[in-house]
């Protein structure tokens, strides 16, 4: 058994002497890869390099929980895992440069951002978690971050407990023009997303939008089991 442990002692202590020889070395590297690429570079304007090129990104929008479906007021308070990426030209390098380094996590305050906001917010317009992105050698940008949503629904309860619900998430850019950038009491059916493209009054160039259609089934039973049997 001391044998054992002795041997088990051994072994964390060379992982330990190991690991921070290769972190260092990636370190190092991840530093001056730092310094190199972000010389120059701002986060207040559109990562392109030409201004009339278009900026595609992924919005992807998972469903982590129902939180509360406020029939009287008719908001939907949510937990998403919102999904963004985009392709930032100027944030590319050349893995051999950098001792293969492929990809680098950092603050994402440090980068340019899509403004899509939650175009239907039931109370006031709330941003996403600041969180890491990810950066990778050819410029992808992925940024994963959580947030809590309350979303307007209209809601039709004629037939509670037995109704069913759709409500919808519309994401879009606010300043960026078109040419430019399980639950107790619910089922989740589904949330099948369109994107749309809508021309406002006030401006000549389309804004696209992407909405999000939550699917709901009222679970009958909870309020049978909880309202009517006691």
């Amino acid at each position: 058994m001391e044998r054992w442990r002795a041997q088990t002692v051994c072994r964390l202590l060379l992982c330990v002497s190991i690991l921070p020889t290769c972190w260092c070395a990636h370190g190092k590297y991840a530093q001056k890869l730092l310094n190199d690429v972000f010389t120059d570079y701002t986060s207040a304007l559109r990562p392109v390099e030409d201004t009339n090129t278009i900026l595609n990104v992924t919005l992807q929008v998972t469903l982590s929980q129902v939180i509360d479906m406020d029939e009287r007021n008719q908001i939907l308070t949510t937990d998403l895992w919102i999904r963004q990426v985009w392709v930032d030209a100027h944030l590319k390098w050349n893995k051999d440069d950098y001792d293969g380094l492929d990809t680098i996590h950092i603050p994402s305050s440090y980068v340019w951002r899509p403004d899509i906001v939650l175009y239907n917010a039931g109370d006031h317009f709330t941003g996403s978690m600041d969180t890491n992105v990810v950066i990778r050698h050819d410029g992808q940008i992925m940024c994963d971050s959580p947030a809590i949503t309350k979303s307007s629904c209209k809601v039709d309860v004629s037939f509670f407990p037995f109704d069913a619900q759709q409500c919808r998430f519309t994401y879009g850019s606010w300043t960026y023009k078109g040419n430019q950038a399980t639950n107790v009491e619910w089922e989740v059916l589904g949330m099948p997303a369109k994107k749309n493209i809508i021309q406002y009054g006030c401006c000549a160039n389309p804004y696209p939008d992407v909405t999000h259609t939550l699917k709901l089934n009222r679970r009958a039973s909870f309020y049978v089991y909880n309202l009517l049997i006691p």
